[in-house]
């Protein structure tokens, strides 16, 4: 089991060379920092270098601003796909984190910062960030299972309103009948949306809670008992109904990314345009950076996307087959077919092999077909169910995720 989550550690590791070295190489961060310097993109777009007259803060900026600018521009297809999808990936990924921040019990205090990790894959890769995540979460013990009724709620509202930024910045400036200039406003504001997810998380939260407060005054001039009555009945439908709301959530999340990543594969698959394709789109060319090109910025980035989707892909087959560990481990090779409970673990086991390998095809091809968060929210929805159900499955030695006695 350690191996296995040693390979958490060994993807981190590898992005960072992955993702960095040919930046370096290519010459792409030379070229930010002379577009940053001079005010202008290798092709010739005006680049907006100040934001809040905080040096420090308007450089870092400028950076994210002339690389996701170059994937948003609208000159080419092919890198508004990539980031369109990757973009839907790492969005519902952060879902995956507000949920565990706002679940009752002890935890890790960077459990409790999502927003956090949001802003460091938007700056530094996700390929980096979401590794470390996953194995955080897999080796941290689930003591209390609770979330609030009123958190459980505010998910998928939250979602919507932090999801603006992202759509504003994913429609070009043609498209969006807007300048250049306001398009790189649009994706500054869209390196926030973590926070803006978790400022809409707690202010959608706090509204109800005043709500539900009101509502439990007008019910005071009932009796005591009556009271007392109807507030337990009340916390006990609470409970049942949160338990709802979360597993709803994860379905959202996964129908939500699956078309998105559906859309965008047939895009590429039904476009005309001979450059753009779904190999094109999502697999790596490490030669395909033309230094001679006015456009080489935009090659860049397509490419940094590239190798980050695969590591996320490889970190979301290993991180749902260990969300999904307790439920394979029960069913054994004749009968797992009757035995394993929930639809999406039986298809992960459907072929006539053994169930680590047949787990590990399927959650393979179902990435690819899928996208990576889609499946990870399909596990996280079956973990919900363990966890609230109160099933009782062996847990694989080394796990700390199934609740404990």
């Amino acid at each position: 089991m350690r191996a296995i989550h040693s390979l958490f550690i060994a993807l981190s590791a590898i992005s960072l060379p992955l993702l960095w070295l040919p930046m370096l190489l290519n010459g792409t961060l030379d070229d930010i920092s002379q577009a940053i310097e001079n005010n202008v993109l290798p092709d010739g777009t005006p680049l907006k270098t100040t934001y809040s007259g905080i040096p420090f803060f308007d450089n870092l900026l400028s950076i994210l601003v002339a690389f996701f600018y170059a994937l948003a521009n609208g000159s080419y297809l092919g890198p508004r796909l990539m980031l369109t999808d990757l973009g839907a990936t790492l969005h519902v990924a952060l879902g995956w984190m507000v949920i565990e921040s706002v679940r009752n019990g002890k935890k890790p205090w960077y459990l409790s910062l999502p927003g956090v990790f949001g802003v460091l894959w938007n700056i530094a890769g996700a390929g980096i960030v979401l590794p470390l995540y996953s194995l955080i979460h897999i080796q941290t013990p689930v003591k209390e299972l609770g979330i609030s009724i009123y958190h459980a709620k505010s998910l998928i509202p939250a979602m919507l309103v932090s999801s603006i930024p992202f759509c504003m910045m994913i429609l070009s400036p043609t498209s969006g009948r807007y300048s250049a200039d306001q398009h790189q406003n649009t994706i500054a504001v869209f390196q926030f949306a973590p926070l803006v997810w978790i400022a809409a998380q707690y202010t959608f939260s706090f509204c109800l809670s005043l709500i539900d407060r009101m509502t439990k005054a007008s019910l005071s001039d009932r009796s005591r008992t009556g009271i007392e009555h109807t507030s337990t009945q009340l916390d006990s439908e609470r409970k049942r109904r949160s338990n709802i709301y979360i597993q709803t959530t994860q379905l959202f999340f996964a129908v939500y990314s699956a078309v998105v990543h559906l859309v965008c594969s047939f895009t590429a698959l039904l476009s005309s345009d001979s450059s753009v394709t779904i190999f094109r789109v999502f697999v790596p060319n490490p030669i395909g950076v033309d230094r001679d090109s006015p456009q080489r910025l935009t090659q860049a980035a397509i490419l940094f996307l590239q190798y980050d989707w695969l590591i996320i892909c490889l970190t979301a087959i290993i991180y749902s087959y260990l969300l999904l560990e307790p439920e394979l481990s029960t069913t054994t090779k004749q009968v797992r077919w009757k035995a394993t409970p929930g639809s999406f673990v039986r298809l992960l086991v459907f072929l006539p092999i053994g169930k680590s390998l047949s787990s590990v095809i399927a959650l393979l091809v179902f990435t690819i077909l899928l996208g990576p968060s889609t499946v990870v929210s399909l596990a996280l929805w079956q973990y919900e169910k363990r966890l609230f159900s109160g099933a009782s499955l062996v847990e694989p030695e080394g796990r700390s995720i199934v609740k404990r006695d």
